[in-house]
């Protein structure tokens, strides 16, 4: 009898003054035996399943027995269960997903293109990536993904057109899906303008301003810069709208007279054909817009603030 721990393995080593060799008894399993004339040798091992005595017995007629017997005690194993939540894979380092009490086990999150990682949850908190945990029980641990916001790979291009014509912007975005759209015009949502192109038809002066289109996912919203929509009529007026950053300088070349307007003063400069410079020293969110007519023709304008 040996009093064993729990999950451990009783091994024993028994000689006795027989000529076969001694058998193990119920719950033993025979490792090895020899037997020679009045000597008999053979090993067992035990597995205690619970702690406290385990007794060993031997059959086959036994005298002067001798044993040795020692308890060797067996690492326990734990579960690691790893998930995901989002777009995105864990690695472990060592692989697998039992692992002796004790060990350390690195754990790296890769989230998909288009996302991004958010952190750890379960039995593991933070958001250290990679991260190293030690197993000393059953563990469950999800890395978490989000969505990036969306980017925009091609931008809606300016166009100068003439009244009647018709015209399409259109923008190209990455990200993860599903991608949603809002056309604008100068800051103004266009109603039912949701998709990634935006077509007008028989376009009028009334139709020039600044378009941009807000593009969006579970991730968040980016704007297109802006693209700028010029109409001429058949008469020769040109209407062109544009923002500029504090400053910035624009060399023009009207083709007859031009008058400028600034969208936030009631400033006026008159330019003579030819080449000419503006300096807008106002905010970042000026804008202005140019008319093109023949020299005293009347201009009548409606037109939106940006």
């Amino acid at each position: 009898m040996i009093n064993a721990p729990a999950d451990s393995w009783v091994v024993d080593i028994v000689a006795s003054e027989i000529n076969p060799a001694p058998m193990p008894g119920p719950g033993q399993i025979k490792r090895f035996s020899a037997a020679r004339t009045l000597f008999g040798i053979a090993g067992s091992a035990q597995a205690a399943t619970a702690p406290g005595p385990t007794t060993l017995v031997w059959n086959g007629g036994l005298s002067r027995l001798i044993t040795s017997a020692v308890a060797f005690a067996a690492r326990p194993e734990f579960r690691l269960s790893l998930s995901t939540t989002g777009s995105g894979t864990i690695q472990s380092d060592p692989a697998g997903d039992k692992f002796p009490a004790g060990s350390r086990v690195t754990l790296t999150a890769t989230p998909s293109p288009g996302w991004r990682f958010e952190g750890w949850s379960g039995d593991l908190t933070g958001a250290n990536n990679p991260t190293i945990i030690t197993i000393d029980r059953d563990k469950s641990i999800t890395a978490n993904f989000a969505p990036l916001p969306p980017t925009i790979t091609t931008q809606p291009i300016s166009q100068l057109i003439t009244t009647g014509s018709n015209v399409t912007f259109t923008v190209a975005a990455s990200g993860a899906p599903p991608l949603t759209y809002q056309w604008k015009k100068n800051g103004a949502e266009i109603a039912g303008a949701t998709t990634d192109a935006l077509a007008l038809s028989n376009v009028q002066i009334s139709d020039a301003g600044i378009y941009t289109v807000a593009v969006s996912n579970a991730g968040g919203t980016v704007e297109s810069a802006p693209a700028t929509l010029s109409v001429t009529s058949a008469a020769g007026l040109t209407i062109m709208n544009d923002s500029f950053a504090d400053g910035e300088r624009l060399t023009l070349a009207p083709p007859n007279s031009a008058t400028w307007l600034k969208a936030q003063s009631s400033t006026v400069a008159t330019v003579a054909p030819g080449s000419a410079r503006f300096t807008w020293n106002t905010t970042s969110a000026d804008m202005i817009s140019g008319y093109f007519t023949s020299a005293g023709s009347p201009v009548t304008l409606a037109w939106a603030i940006r």
